[in-house]
């Protein structure tokens, strides 16, 4: 379902990104394959973002999903999901994010702060289907706002908390979303 980014997933990755319909929503803007490779490298050695490719059963990519700006003093990061248009309505996106915060929860972080625009509806509607994403208060709003340049009143702000994310998945049963092995950064 996830697994470490690899060389050659850039090329697929890539083209996906070339689609407006997915690339317009995304933070990178990777000029080629080598850019989105060097890219997700970049970060990784920065140790302020965790990259996971989102995979179907073949193990060809279909996306990524990823924290960006992790920051481990406050164990918050922004969550972000790039899934390719061909591969969208199938279920990708419910069972990356269980198992990628799966993850990242058990490396420490608290927190997955999701924006999504407002003129997104597709995004609007993928995160309201997550049974453990919460709309962010006024006062977390602002305080996020103060803190990270680029968050408007154009964006939805919602929180994935851990102990919330532990609840829910408590609750449903244990094939629905596989917890998998934390895997090296």
């Amino acid at each position: 379902m996830i697994r470490m980014p690899e060389k050659k997933d850039a090329l697929k990755l890539f083209e996906y990104l070339l689609n407006p319909a997915v690339g317009m929503y995304s933070r990178i803007k990777p000029a080629s394959p080598e850019e989105l490779w060097f890219s997700l490298m970049e970060k990784r050695e920065a140790a302020d973002s965790i990259v996971r490719v989102i995979v179907d059963d073949a193990d060809e990519p279909v996306g990524f999903i990823a924290i960006w700006n992790y920051n481990r003093f406050a164990r918050e990061g922004f969550l972000a999901t790039i899934i390719a248009e061909e591969h969208w309505g199938k279920g990708y996106n419910q069972r990356a994010k269980a198992a990628f915060l799966a993850e990242v929860f058990r490396q420490g972080l608290e927190c997955a702060i999701v924006l999504v625009r407002k003129t997104n509806p597709r995004s609007l509607k993928a995160v309201s289907k997550l049974p453990y994403a919460c709309a962010m208060p006024v006062e977390e709003r602002t305080r996020l706002q103060n803190l990270y340049a680029g968050i408007t009143d154009e964006h939805e702000i919602f929180g994935i908390y851990r102990d919330v994310f532990e609840r829910v998945q408590a609750e449903m049963p244990d094939s629905a979303y596989p917890v998998l092995p934390v895997l090296e950064n």
